[in-house]
């Protein structure tokens, strides 16, 4: 029997696609791939207007996640407009009771990092790129039902989930790979983007504004609630999103997540799932494979 197995790195990697011997602790670099040209594309467009769509949808979940634990919490939105967006970029939500305040104020920027990591998980699998891209516009339209109604917001929101609704419904399957790795990176990239500006404005002697004139961030109000300097609110998000986006990608770029479906030969979509192999030698495999993890 020929029990060849090339080193650890790429050509163990390659030697795998090529036999179908692929060992689950590998590093799945078809996914590195993909993600990295994804994360080239955020850089390289990172000013530009054509990032807009994701950054209005960045900045909406930053905002849903304060809405949805406040409420969870025991707090009270606004009833005539909880959440507002701003063509900035930036959005805020009202609250007459903000619930639980440690977690209400720290869930945006770890919310939006928490859901980019799902994302991140969600775009490996081939099977549920486009279901997630659904699911995605009926959030948004939800969202909108139910905490916004000034028209500014209302118009920025629908625009990407129109955007989003028709990439799901019609764009090729390549295109609904790049747009949902796109998404999560840009969902974490601003998170972690926004945290380190966080940290500098934490300890700056000048009160930072908005284009509307008002004060403060997220780490200043619950510092103003709890006596704690906004500096240290500031460290412990950046320091907790790290973590959880460093766990998320262990878990990605391992070749072992998402191998209930058999791979797709494809560049974007041998990391996820493809179609069943339902003969009696697909089963067969499949059924070895799941004893088989069971004693390494």
């Amino acid at each position: 029997m020929n029990s060849f197995k090339p080193s650890r790195g790429l050509s163990r990697y390659m030697f795998g696609r090529i036999t179908g011997r692929r060992n689950p602790n590998d590093i799945d670099y078809g996914f590195l791939l993909t993600a990295g040209l994804a994360l080239l594309v955020v850089i390289t467009l990172w000013w530009t207007p054509l990032l807009f769509p994701f950054r209005i949808f960045t900045t909406t979940v930053h905002e849903a996640s304060h809405a949805v634990v406040g409420m969870v919490t025991g707090g009270k939105l606004k009833p005539d407009g909880a959440i507002e967006l701003r063509w900035n970029g930036s959005g805020v939500t009202y609250f007459y009771n903000v619930g639980f305040d440690i977690l209400t104020y720290a869930a945006g920027y770890v919310g939006s990092t928490l859901f980019g990591g799902f994302l991140l998980l969600m775009a490996k699998r081939a099977s549920t790129r486009r279901q997630v891209l659904y699911y995605i516009t009926a959030g948004l339209i939800l969202l909108t039902v139910f905490f916004i109604r000034d028209v500014q917001s209302i118009i920025m929101v629908g625009l990407v989930a129109a955007l989003t609704g028709l990439v799901a419904y019609k764009a090729p399957d390549l295109v609904v790979t790049f747009y949902v790795f796109v998404t999560a990176i840009l969902n974490v990239a601003y998170a972690l983007f926004d945290l380190l500006g966080l940290v500098f404005t934490s300890v700056s002697p000048f009160e930072i504004f908005d284009l509307n004139g008002k004060g403060g961030n997220d780490a200043s109000f619950l510092a103003a609630r709890t006596g704690i300097p906004a500096i240290v609110w500031a460290l412990i998000w950046s320091a907790l999103s790290v973590y959880m986006l460093w766990r998320f990608v262990r878990i990605a770029i391992r070749v072992g997540y998402g191998q209930e479906r058999a791979p797709r030969k494809s560049l974007f979509g041998g990391f996820g799932g493809g179609k069943r192999d339902n003969s009696a030698n697909g089963k067969a495999q499949s059924a070895f494979e799941k004893y088989d993890k069971l004693f390494k």
